[in-house]
C-alpha cells in the first residue's frame, strides 16, 4: 500500500492543477491584456508597478520637507497613502543604503512571491508524512503547487501592482510554516513584522491571549513595541496620531470599487454610493451610516467567528485554527483588495494537503472556491459597478467565504495518522 502512495500522486490535484491551468490559458485568449498570464509576464521581465513604492517614498519626501506627512498627502493632496507611520522606516533603509524606494520595494514584491510560493509547497510537504512519501512523489507536488502559485491571480496582481501586500502575504506563510513546526516566537515575529505595513494584523494578540499562546503574544507585543517605538522616535507622535485619523476616515468610508471584495466594497456598490464619481479610483465614497454600521457588525461578527468557531469545535490553537483567522482578519477589514487575498493561497495549499491526507482526493467544492478565487473574470467588469446585478460578481468575496465555510465546518482537522491508501484515493476521485 505505502510502495502505491509513494509511486502515484492523487488524482484530483493533477486535474485541479489542470483544469486551472486551462481556464489561465483560455481567460488569456479571450483578453491578453487583462489577463493572469499578462501580469505574470510583466513579473518576469521584471516590470512591477510602484503602486507601494510611489506612496512610501512620497511620505519620506513629505517628513523630510518637514511636512506633516498624513494631513499633507492624505488630507490635502487626497493621496490614498494608507500605510502606518512605520512603513517609512523602508524607505528610510533604502535611502540608507544607498538605494531608491522604488528599487527597494521591486525587489521585496518578486523576492517575497517566490518565497510564497516555496513555503506554501513546504507547508503542504510538512502535512504529507515523510515515510510515506519518497522524493519523486515529493518532487511532483512542488512542480503542480508552483504551477497554480505563479498563476494565482491575487498573487500575481499584487506583484504586477508593486503591491507591498506581497510581502505581507508571505509573512504569513512563513508564519503558518514556523506555527506547524511549534515555533510560536517565530511565528509571532512575522506578524510583527507585517503590521509594519498592515497594523489590522494586530488582531492576532488578542487571538494569541484567547488561546493562551502566552510565548506567541509576548513575543508579538514586545516586537510590535519596539517597532513602533522607533517609528515615533524617527518621524514623531504628531503623523502617529494623525495615521489615526486616516484609520477612522477610511473605516467610516471603505471603498466603492470592484476590486474592493470585502463586505463593505459589496454594500457600497449595492448601494451605488460613490459609483457616478468617475474618480473612485482616486477617492473615497461618501459617508453613509447604514454601511458603516454593517461594515462594523460584519467585521466584528466575522473576527468572533474565528475567534469562537474553533474553541467551541476543539481544535483552537492548531495550524487550521491559525490559518482561519489569518484569512478572517484579512476579509473582516472595509477594504480588502483583490490582491489582498494573496494571503489566501497558504490556505488553501494547507486544506489541499490535509483532505489528500484524509480522504485521497480534494473535495469539489474546495476546488471550485479556489478556481474561481485564482482567476480573473475580466469579462465581469461590463455589469460589475451596475447596481442590481454587481451582487453576482463579487466573486472574491464569495470564494473566500466558501474556503472558510468549508474549513471552519467540514474539514478534520486532525494533523496526523497515514496517508490513504491508493484504493481509498482512487475511490475519492470518481
Amino acid at each position: 500500500m505505502r510502495d502505491g502512495v509513494r509511486r502515484k500522486l492523487p488524482l484530483s490535484l493533477g486535474l485541479l492543477t489542470l483544469t486551472h491551468l486551462l481556464l489561465v490559458c483560455s481567460l488569456f485568449i479571450a483578453k491578453p491584456s487583462s489577463s493572469t498570464i499578462d501580469c505574470l509576464h510583466r513579473g518576469v521581465l521584471g516590470h512591477v508597478g510602484d503602486d507601494s513604492s510611489f506612496f512610501i517614498e512620497s511620505a519620506w519626501n513629505a517628513f523630510r520637507a518637514h511636512q506633516p506627512i498624513y494631513r499633507t498627502l492624505f488630507f490635502e493632496q487626497h493621496m490614498k497613502f494608507q500605510y502606518p507611520t512605520s512603513s517609512i522606516l523602508l524607505g528610510s533603509l533604502a535611502h540608507t543604503v544607498g538605494l531608491s524606494t522604488y528599487t527597494a520595494v521591486k525587489s521585496i514584491v518578486l523576492l517575497s512571491a517566490l518565497m510564497t510560493i516555496f513555503f506554501a509547497t513546504e507547508v503542504f510537504l510538512h502535512v504529507l508524512p515523510k515515510d510515506q512519501t519518497d522524493s519523486g512523489y515529493r518532487w511532483k507536488v512542488r512542480l503542480q503547487i508552483a504551477a497554480v502559485g505563479f498563476t494565482f491571480y491575487p498573487l500575481v496582481n499584487s506583484v504586477d501592482l508593486g503591491q507591498i501586500q506581497t510581502l505581507i502575504t508571505f509573512l504569513f506563510t512563513l508564519a503558518v510554516w514556523f506555527w506547524m513546526r511549534k515555533q510560536a516566537s517565530a511565528a509571532a515575529v512575522c506578524l510583527a513584522i507585517a503590521c509594519i505595513f498592515k497594523p489590522q494584523l494586530a488582531v492576532f494578540a488578542l487571538w494569541g491571549l484567547l488561546r493562551r499562546q502566552w510565548r506567541f503574544v509576548g513575543t508579538f507585543a514586545a516586537c510590535f513595541v519596539i517597532i513602533q517605538l522607533v517609528a515615533i522616535g524617527l518621524y514623531g507622535w504628531r503623523n502617529e496620531l494623525d495615521y489615526l485619523a486616516v484609520l477612522s476616515y477610511m473605516g467610516h468610508r471603505g471603498e466603492v470599487v470592484f476590486e474592493n471584495q470585502s463586505i463593505n466594497g459589496w454594500m457600497q456598490r449595492e448601494f451605488g454610493n460613490g459609483l457616478g464619481v468617475k474618480s473612485a479610483y482616486f477617492t473615497y465614497p461618501p459617508y453613509n451610516a447604514a454601511i458603516y454600521v454593517v461594515t462594523l457588525v460584519s467585521s466584528t461578527a466575522l473576527l468572533l467567528f474565528g475567534l469562537a468557531v474553533p474553541a467551541l469545535r476543539g481544535w483552537k490553537s492548531t495550524t487550521s485554527d491559525f490559518i482561519l483567522f489569518g484569512m478572517l482578519a484579512t476579509m473582516a477589514s472595509p477594504i480588502a483588495w483583490t490582491h489582498h487575498y494573496g494571503l489566501f493561497f497558504v490556505g488553501f495549499i494547507y486544506i489541499f494537503a490535509m483532505c489528500l491526507r484524509q480522504a485521497g482526493t480534494i473535495p469539489p467544492f474546495v476546488a471550485v472556491c479556489f478556481l474561481v478565487m485564482a482567476n480573473f473574470f475580466h469579462f465581469f467588469g461590463r455589469w460589475a459597478l451596475n447596481r442590481g446585478v454587481e451582487l453576482l460578481f463579487s466573486t472574491v468575496l464569495y470564494a473566500g467565504l466558501g474556503v472558510l465555510y468549508w474549513l471552519s465546518f467540514r474539514m478534520d482537522h486532525n494533523e496526523a495518522g497515514p496517508l490513504p491508501s491508493p484504493d481509498a484515493s482512487s475511490a475519492g476521485t470518481r
